[in-house]
């Protein structure tokens, strides 16, 4: 199970992934980015933002 500290917000995504923080909520639309269940919307797991980094997303 994920904890807080493995959670992090959109302008920490936009930093992994070298990208605009407007273009996080394109990537979840795209369904390239899931929000975490349970937390604030606006959270995401940092490994799944690591994995889309690493497939160049």
């Amino acid at each position: 199970m994920d904890t807080e500290g493995d959670n992090i917000g959109p302008d920490e995504v936009s930093e992994v992934l070298g990208v605009p923080v407007e273009q996080v909520a394109v990537l979840v639309e795209q369904g390239l980015l899931t929000p975490v269940d349970g937390a604030d919307r606006s959270q995401f797991s940092r490994a799944e933002v690591e994995a889309v980094r690493l497939q160049g997303g």
